[in-house]
């Protein structure tokens, strides 16, 4: 599941920056910080997650034709959990970047360093727990513009990513039987929001 979990991790980056409906817009309150929210749509979550199980139980299908005795399998889903990463994007200088005659940064939301987390989604244990890792994107030439709200202190680029955690708990019992008992457990980790700014260092 590890190794399922990764590839998802990079899918839904992909997904995030290919993306032809999100949405952005910026606060009107300047005197801090002007963010930018990329926000995916619920369509679009939904539709990801949907592929992600097809995936995983396409899987545990291919097991069981593989090996040992015959099973059929139910998957009960349950509700979902956030959990909020956050951190400076790649590609920046250590003690941040100033603009004397005003500016920011371009935000390229691909690459970057990768930030992790432990969330509780609510299921019984050893499932309990999973751990969910992303990229933070980083400093480009092209992309989102953050403008940066004063032009008398340093600021490095600031990213922080809200995860929808959308939990499953799959059960298997042997062929003509109702004998069910938990198989398997986890979440589809899916990018939910990705808010950049200019914060002050």
């Amino acid at each position: 599941m590890k190794k399922k979990r990764t590839l998802i991790s990079i899918f839904l980056i992909l997904m995030l920056v290919c993306g032809t409906m999100m949405t952005a817009y910026a606060s009107e309150n300047l005197s801090e910080s002007q963010d930018i929210q990329i926000a995916t749509t619920e369509e679009e979550r939904d539709a990801f997650f949907e592929e992600a199980m097809v995936d995983i139980l396409n899987n545990l299908e291919k097991e069981n034709s593989l090996r040992g005795p015959k099973y059929h399998y139910k998957t009960v889903y349950k509700p979902y959990k956030y959990k909020t990463l956050s951190g400076y994007a790649g590609n920046q200088v250590q003690g941040g970047y100033k603009f004397p005659t005003g500016g920011g940064f371009w935000f390229t939301d691909s690459g970057g360093p990768t930030v992790s987390g432990s969330v509780n989604i609510g299921l019984p244990k050893p499932y309990d727990f999973i751990s969910v890792s992303i990229n933070l994107g980083k400093k480009g030439s092209s992309g989102l513009w953050v403008k940066a709200p004063s032009n008398k202190y340093y600021y490095k680029l600031y990213v922080s990513k809200v995860m929808e955690m959308r939990p499953y708990i799959i059960y298997r019992a042997p062929a003509g039987t109702n004998n069910w008992k938990i198989y398997s457990g986890g979440a589809v980790p899916i990018v939910y929001s990705v808010t950049s700014s200019a914060k002050k260092v």
